[in-house]
Order: structure tokens, then sequence, then C-alpha cells
């Protein structure tokens, strides 16, 4: 599978990806996007997050030791030859970065408004 992929290409670009340092619960942040393109297949893929707002800070016990996190709630629309939307959370941790995401989408909504 690998041999067929050894001439992909693949060109990212994003705005307003960026977590500020020291989060704090009711902080608004701005929203961001990210365009993809794969030059094998011409595939195109684009993905708005709106309405993000840090909405808790928690905290685990792990016997890796105790982390902090700032969670993280947002809107979500995917278009990558039908549109999906819906909500995502994400749990950031100073240090590490991404460590849990979950998403809920409505594709049946998006596809009914396609038909």
């Amino acid at each position: 599978m690998a041999l067929q992929f050894r001439d992909m290409e693949t060109e990212i670009t994003g705005k307003n990806i960026v977590l500020p340092n020291n989060l704090r619960v009711e902080q608004i942040l701005l929203d961001a996007s990210m365009e993809a393109l794969v030059k094998l297949s011409g595939m195109h893929m684009s993905l708005i997050m709106t309405n993000r707002k840090v909405i808790a800070q928690e905290s685990v016990t792990t016997p890796g030791g105790p982390f902090d996190y700032s969670v993280i709630d947002y809107t979500n629309s995917l278009r990558m030859g039908i549109d999906k939307r819906g909500s995502a959370k994400q749990w950031i941790s100073e240090g590490i970065g991404l460590v849990k995401r979950e998403d809920s989408n409505s594709l049946e909504e998006s596809l009914a408004e396609v038909y």
C-alpha cells in the first residue's frame, strides 16, 4: 500500500489555529480554519471551527502522574465532497497538547440539506 502513495504530496494551510497560554474558563477563542489539498488524488478538504470557548478546567491522576486540562468546545464544519457539521470538545494539557477529542456530528441533517 505504501507504494501507491509514494508520490503523494499534501499541502495544508490554516488560520488562527492557535491556543493562547493560560487558558481560562469562559475564554472565547478566535474562529479557526484549515485547508488540505492531497495532490495525488486532487482531494480537497476544508475544516472551519467556530464558537470556540474554554468551558472547563479539569484534573486527572494517572499512573504517569497528575495532569491538568483545559476543555475547549466548538462547532465544526467539514467539507470533503460532502458537508458534515457538528460539535467537538478538545482536552488540552499545557506542555503536552491535545490528549482527548470527542466529536458529535449532524451528517444526517447535512445530507437532508443537500437533497
